[in-house]
């Protein structure tokens, strides 16, 4: 309380009434694992805090009565609802104003914010805004890595030299700006020292009456012994007609290029490390059937990643896996960033989008189904671009790439 026997709301206090248990949540947060024990340690946090949060609210009511009512009624306990309502409506009327809540004078008395006032973070509306980000951004950043990383981590920064390449334009499957995108492809992998295989063939989806021309790009990367099932890892290069799919799916496509170089310049996998680069996945998962169908490397694969997007932001999550997935799961938690939730896939299948993973299932091939998600409303749009393209994201797509490469190969 002030001098004047008023609750201070200037500040973060004008934010929420508890900035620190806030600050808390938000570490757990980004301290977030899939294994169990993670998740239980979370869970008896978050509720301690609630708990202890709420005892004291019923505290500090009883003590100060309606004097901290009327602080409640102004501002929100950990979530700044209130805030955010309040200056959008001061930015919509066009006022240099980012107080949440009404001040005091020294009176006591309500008074309104004033053009002049100073309000939560100074003066300025932008200082607002930044700060917000600051605080409340944290539990979803991802870091994106430079170039100047270590030659074996994954680094956002080359991965986006390859999404400018292969979303200049709308490529899809059978144009000429589609052919540029399969050299381009072909060379870069022939840069890192593999030999890639053309699988040119006739796809007839097995879930939508639909057939075409396919023309799948595949590599292998030996690992070291000789008895163990291949690691494949997937991703389309085709767009839509409408837009240059940067985020659905070049970014996939970009991350397992970069995913592939990093490994390159790290210690030999043990398992076989198969990446299939494959056409014609928006017209009707054609490129994932004509592989699993017809291809000989199809047998060897005893684990699949397939990486995808429905929009250009948030973090790459896990949302579908096989059957059985238990012991898979524990394993993907321990690869860094992890993130993923087993409600996704109940609100996936219920939805009338699919992808390549549907077929390496209906073939008994288990795996990880892992997509960008965030922002859907450019999903399949012109603004689906690089310029679009969350960073950050593409970051996360490349950590769960990697993560997974030498988790289980």
């Amino acid at each position: 309380m002030t001098e004047s026997g008023v609750f201070d709301s200037s500040g973060v206090l004008g934010v929420v009434r508890h900035p620190w248990y806030v600050a808390v949540f938000i570490l757990l947060l980004w301290a977030k694992d899939l294994n169990l024990t993670g998740i239980t340690i979370n869970l008896v946090l978050s509720a301690y805090l609630v708990i202890g949060t709420l005892l004291e609210e019923r505290k500090l009511v009883l003590e100060f009565g309606d004097k901290y009512r009327r602080y409640q009624q102004q501002v929100s306990m950990f979530f700044p609802l209130k805030w955010l309502r309040s200056t959008l409506h001061h930015s919509n009327r066009s006022q240099a104003v980012t107080s949440p809540v009404s001040t005091r004078g020294a009176s006591g008395t309500l008074r309104e914010p004033t053009p002049d006032s100073p309000g939560v973070f100074g003066r300025s509306p932008m200082v607002a805004r930044i700060a917000t980000l600051l605080v409340f951004g944290l539990a979803v950043s991802a870091g994106v890595r430079s170039v100047h990383v270590p030659p074996a981590a994954f680094s956002a920064e080359r991965a986006m030299a390859h999404v400018r390449q292969i979303a200049r334009a709308a490529h899809p499957t059978g144009s000429a700006e589609h052919e540029r995108v399969q050299a381009y492809l072909v060379a870069e992998l022939r840069a890192l020292g593999l030999e890639p295989r053309l699988q040119q063939t006739i796809g007839i989806a097995s879930r939508f009456p639909v057939a075409g021309q396919v023309t799948n790009i595949l590599a292998r990367l030996p690992g070291t012994g000789t008895d163990g099932k291949a690691i494949l890892m997937t991703a389309h290069y085709d767009s839509v007609a409408v837009g240059p799919g940067a985020a659905d799916d070049a970014a996939g496509t970009a991350a397992l290029l970069e995913t592939l170089r990093a490994l390159r310049a790290g210690s030999p996998l043990r398992n076989d490390l198969i990446i299939a680069l494959l056409d014609g996945e928006e017209d009707g998962l054609l490129r994932a059937v004509a592989f699993v169908r017809e291809h000989p490397w199809a047998r060897d694969v005893g684990l699949a990643l397939c990486l995808d997007a429905g929009g250009t932001g948030g973090r790459a999550l896990l949302y579908e896996t096989g059957e059985r997935n238990a012991s898979l799961v524990r394993a993907f938690g321990r690869t860094p960033n992890a993130t993923g939730s087993s409600a996704m896939y109940s609100g996936y299948r219920r939805m009338p989008n699919d992808s390549d993973f549907s077929e390496l299932r209906l073939a008994g091939i288990t795996g990880l189904n892992i997509a960008i998600s965030e922002r859907g409303d450019r999903y399949h749009t012109p603004l689906d671009d690089p310029a679009h393209l969350d960073p950050r994201s593409l970051q996360h797509h490349g950590d769960a790439a990697l993560g997974v490469a030498r988790e289980f190969a």
